[in-house]
């Protein structure tokens, strides 16, 4: 168990009140390689504490380490000089359990045990797993169940084996069941027989009862009552006792329905039955059944219920509901009015009775419920400007000839103007510093919604000035808004406790068993001296969770003494090795099987390495030309690549990655086997600006090539450096704001590109990507708008931009709707493959979507798409376009993406080749 266990202080007593600097620390650890992870959180115990008080509450935050089993630690004093001696025992790491029995009897055992992979075993957690074990076993009939435990240890960690030994279980003997209805009877008889001589699984025998009770009510039976009771006549045999009482058959028989379907009408009513609990009188049907039309806009239903009660030829009871319908038309609403507003125009009011209204009153059509409860809607849009003497009238409604006249009466009364604005508790230059950044204004009207908004404010401009534990005494007191002179002035009162304003003191680090502290230093918003704000306290967290290894960070100051506070780092590190396997298929390169090997934490410094393949085999070759496709047969696949990446190389701010990889890829008129290695450096400026380099090293050997200019082995040396501006409001899945940025790819041959006597690399490429999103209520719109150039610097015949580098519509840049060989043809009809650019090429694609929510991970959207390759020349009259609906499902590494593309303006080519009227595609994150 943690605990510190002693504390010897080997000096005068009267040196308690004093400062106690501890110039060295000693540690004497058992637990061999598992104090690597924790002595070094020590290391920072060498420092000056205020007194005896800050040592102890020190050394019990070092304590809370989840890996420490035991701590002792003793002061010595010789000559003025303080060492700290500690003596502690470490837990062990689980890596991993297995779970063995004598026999397996389908048991049904929690897939979460107290002891969990890669967490510190201790002997609680071991009784916790052993308890909840014999639990859940004899929950399921084995009431002698035995749980043995069997640690092994290696340099790792420990390997535990959770031995079940069952004993003798209780055995259902019979299952009596009793009812007043044979059929029910019968039912249950088949339901239950199954579970005679298993094992007494009471759990089990609940869930049939419940299935049960779910399966008569679907037959009508919605009044049965089942009980369940049992006895144990020995120590190993159970006898189960099943009584039924049917209460009667419910049908409900609905004539003349229309609008309504009858399965929807029965499930109102029997949902009413199950309620109410009793048979239900006629008049309560009808209710159901009017209101049920009421809310799609069909007040004037004419509705009439018949009971009948009878015995069917297996004498049981029947209530029988004839539920006879003319449901005339909607009421529709022909005019809404309102009296006494002047503060409010009917415009704008009648603009809110539209805006939160539902999907029927929308399309203009009366609902009794809304109607009336619009005035409550019409409180809050005057109390927000301050109106609180406000007063509407319940509405007048006239129903005449199937058409609705709805009259709101408003008495606005006084706006109430601030006549005072009080803070208490804070030094005079705070209180006007508060009073200019809120807008509650005195001799202003006061808006309550706007009020709370300024008390949010001052709150975090506290924690900005590093009183983290100030806090607005009587925030959730009347006594803060007064209101005067019957309600026409208000008066605001604040009463602000400061605290303590808190400097940063020492950072202690907790739970890192491999991740280096100077990692997690590296991360943290806040060092010795700052100012402790809830800000960079909250950015720290966000940092460390960013980096991915770690499961949860807490992180909170510790107030020690003299307005400092240490600062509490702890951290819950994850299992940093990921082994992935993930068949599929996707509608541009087919069947496909991709797997991915990763370790996350290298050096405990983030260092990330991953060994990723992927092979594939299309199943649709209409990206090839058509020689290839009518030729070639379905090759496969590969691409296989070794990633290495660092954050903060050296100690500075740049990232570094390196990627190696060997891939064979089909192309519009070529194969190409690639080698391919490169490395970027990032550096992000600021949260929303960011820059990179990529220098790259690629052998590109193409084969099966239509044209011979691209059959034959290119050799390219490149430097792309590229800026980002990113204005999202959420990098995953962005609702508001911006995203722009620019690459420009140089290869030539003092970069290692190719140049012989047949061919000079040597071009520039740049490509420009920018979207926006603009929300609107229950969406957003979403916009993209690429474009590029790419030169061939080569001139006079001397060289050409290889193949492969030239622009291509596909990935990110798709046009929806259109197939790999269909967007990427030149207005002449050539496909772009087919051309030599010795000169210039041109892309432009642009994509407008409006995207409207239909829960938090889903959306549903229409889109236009436009845009074209072009060599030589760019004319944007001669962008091809389509039109279509796409539906998105929210997950953590972007969205989920199903769009189906209709062209606009099929074309008819001179090879013959005629466009496909759409195309659908799915994708992950694109846009």
């Amino acid at each position: 168990m943690k605990a510190v266990l002693c504390l010897l202080f080997l000096f005068a007593a009267g040196a308690r009140a004093q400062a106690i600097p501890v110039k060295s620390v000693e540690v004497a650890c058992k637990g061999g390689s598992e104090c690597e992870g924790v002595e070094g959180a020590l290391d920072f115990l060498a420092r000056e504490y205020t007194d005896i008080n800050h040592l102890k509450n020190t050394m019990r935050l070092y304590a809370m380490n989840d890996g420490i089993k035991s701590l002792e630690y003793e002061l010595d004093q010789e000559n003025g000089v303080y060492q700290l001696k500690v003596v502690m025992e470490v837990k062990n790491i689980l890596m991993n359990y297995s779970v063995y029995t004598e026999k397996d009897p389908g048991l049904d055992l929690p897939t979460v045990l107290p002891v969990r992979e890669g967490d510190f075993v201790d002997d609680r957690a071991l009784e916790k797993t052993r308890a909840l074990l014999k639990e859940v076993l004899g929950n399921q009939g084995y009431p002698d169940a035995q749980v043995g435990f069997k640690q092994s240890k290696d340099e790792d960690g420990i390997e535990l084996d959770i031995n079940l030994l069952l004993g003798k279980p209780i055995l259902v003997d019979e299952i009596r069941i009793t009812s007043d209805s044979k059929v029910l009877e019968e039912i249950a008889q088949k339901a239950f027989g199954k579970l005679e001589g298993k094992n007494f699984y009471l759990q089990r025998i609940k869930n049939s009862m419940e299935e049960l009770r779910q399966l008569y009510i679907g037959y009508g039976y919605y009044l049965n009552e089942l009980s369940l009771n049992y006895d144990l006549p020995s120590k190993h045999t159970a006898l189960v006792n099943v009584t039924i009482k049917s209460n009667g058959l419910h049908v409900f028989y609905p004539k003349g329905n229309m609008i309504i379907g009858t399965s929807e009408l029965k499930n109102v009513l029997k949902n009413s039955v199950l309620a109410y609990k009793r048979q239900l009188p006629e008049d309560i049907v009808l209710q159901r059944v009017r209101n049920l039309y009421a809310e799609k806009g069909f007040i004037d239903v004419e509705s009439k219920v018949e009971l009948k009660n009878y015995k069917n030829l297996n004498g049981e009871l029947v209530n029988h509901y004839t539920i006879t319908l003319k449901e005339n038309e909607r009421t529709k609403i022909e005019r809404i009015r309102f009296n006494g507003n002047s503060a409010l125009s009917g415009k704008v009011l009648r603009a809110a009775f539209f805006r939160e209204a539902p999907a029927v009153v929308k399309s203009g059509y009366f609902q009794r419920d809304y109607v009336e409860n619009f005035v409550q809607v019409i409180r809050e849009e005057y109390i927000t400007r301050g109106y609180v003497n406000i007063m509407v009238e319940e509405p007048r409604v006239q129903i005449v000839e199937g058409q609705a006249f709805l009259n709101y009466r408003i008495r606005e009364g006084v706006k109430a103007v601030v006549s005072k604005v009080v803070i208490d508790g804070v030094p005079e230059e705070m209180e006007t510093e508060f009073k200019g950044i809120i807008t509650t204004q005195e001799k202003k009207f006061f808006n309550p919604v706007t009020f709370k908004k300024d008390l949010e404010i001052i709150e975090n401009r506290l924690r900005q000035q590093g009183y983290y534990f100030a806090s607005i005494l009587n925030k959730t007191s009347k006594n803060i808004v007064a209101y005067k002179n019957d309600n026409s002035t208000v008066e605001i009162d604040l009463d602000i406790d400061l605290g303590e304003r808190l400097l940063a003191d020492q950072i202690i680090i907790i739970g890192n068993r491999k991740t280096r502290s100077k990692l997690i230093r590296r991360e943290l918003e806040i060092e010795n001296g700052d100012l402790v704000t809830r800000e960079k306290i909250q950015n720290s967290q966000t940092n460390l969770l960013g980096l991915g290894i770690f499961s949860s960070v807490l992180i909170e100051p510790v107030p020690s003494a003299n307005g400092k506070s240490d600062i509490l780092v702890s951290v819950r590190e994850k299992d940093f090795g990921v082994v992935e396997l993930a068949p599929g298929i996707r509608t541009d390169i087919g069947v496909k099987v991709s797997g991915n090997i990763t370790y996350n934490n290298l050096d405990g410094m983030n260092k990330r390495i991953s060994l990723k393949g992927q092979i594939n085999q299309r199943f649709n070759l209409n990206s090839l030309d058509e020689r290839r496709r009518e030729e070639s047969n379905s090759l496969i696949e590969y691409d296989l690549a070794t990633n290495y990446a660092e954050n903060n190389i050296f100690d500075s701010e740049v990232d570094f990655s390196a990627s190696l990889s060997s891939s064979r890829k089909r192309f519009f008129s070529f194969d190409a086997d690639i080698q391919r290695i490169n490395f970027t450096f990032n550096r992000e400026f600021t949260p929303w600006f960011s820059t990179a380099l990529r220098p790259q090293f690629e052998n590109i050997e193409q084969f099966d090539a239509t044209s011979p200019a691209d059959e034959g082995t290119f050799q390219i040396g490149s430097l792309t450096p590229g800026v980002t501006f990113d204005f999202r409001n959420n990098r995953i899945n962005p609702t508001s704001g911006a995203w722009f940025n620019v690459n420009v790819e140089v290869a030539n041959p003092a970069l290692l590109s190719q140049q012989t006597d047949e061919l000079t690399i040597n071009y520039y490429k740049t490509i420009s990507r920018n979207r926006f999103y603009i929300p609107f209520k229950n969406g957003t719109l979403a916009m993209s708008l690429a474009a590029g150039i790419e030169e061939n610097l080569a001139k006079n015949g001397e060289g050409y931009i290889p193949n492969i580098k030239v622009f291509r519509l596909n990935g990110v840049d798709i046009v929806r709707g259109f197939e790999d060989d269909e967007i990427n043809r030149l207005p002449n009809g050539q496909d772009i493959s087919e051309v030599t650019v010795d000169d210039k090429a041109y892309m432009a694609v642009l994509k407008i979507e409006p995207r409207f929510f239909l829960s938090d991970t889903t959306m549903l959207g229409v889109f236009y798409d436009a845009g074209r390759v072009f060599v030589n020349e760019f004319d944007p009259d001669d962008l091809r376009s389509s039109v279509g609906i796409t539906f998105k499902y929210l997950t953590p590494v972007g969205s989920l993406d199903f769009d189906y593309g209709i062209k606009l303006l099929r074309k008819t080519y001179d090879d013959g080749m005629v466009d496909s009227p759409g195309r659908l595609h799915v994708s992950i994150g694109f846009f």
